[in-house]
């Protein structure tokens, strides 16, 4: 291990949080952490998050953001299956260093039949080191016209 190694155990992990589970992009990111109760998710910064000035790359930040939408939409709206980002903003306000724990606390400012507008802060405790605000289309319906330019 080399000296910026920082392991986490399971029992480091807050109450509540359980690992997320499942395929694709998303868990190549590294171990990211949910808690279904309060709509949140988490992920201690690890080496591998880490941009070449050792704090988190805003690509690993990103995702967790645009995921821990993703998950409160679905829940919130009752559907099987996640929204579709169709635009996402992020603001990075503070690093976020290794070994640090960081949450997302995500609110839905409107739902609608086919487009969410939500909004989220990303913290390390009360410190807060991003935001993003994002619009989703559901994907409830199944028989979608494609769109064209």
């Amino acid at each position: 291990m080399s000296a910026v190694e920082v392991p986490v155990a399971e029992a480091q992990v807050p109450p509540g949080f359980t690992l997320m589970q499942g395929d694709g992009f998303v868990p190549s990111v590294g171990a990211i952490y949910v808690n279904l109760e309060r709509r949140c998710m988490g992920a201690w910064i690890q080496p591998k998050h880490l941009n070449p000035l050792g704090f988190a790359h805003g690509g690993m930040l990103a995702t967790l953001i645009d995921t821990s939408f993703g998950m409160a939409i679905k829940l919130a709206s009752g559907g099987t299956l996640p929204p579709v980002t169709v635009s996402l903003n992020v603001e990075y306000l503070n690093p976020a260093y290794p070994g640090t724990w960081v949450e997302t606390r995500v609110s839905i400012q409107k739902a609608g039949a086919r487009i969410t507008n939500a909004s989220c802060e990303l913290r390390e405790g009360e410190r807060l080191i991003a935001k993003g605000n994002a619009i989703f289309l559901s994907t409830a319906r199944s028989n979608r016209t494609p769109v064209t330019s």
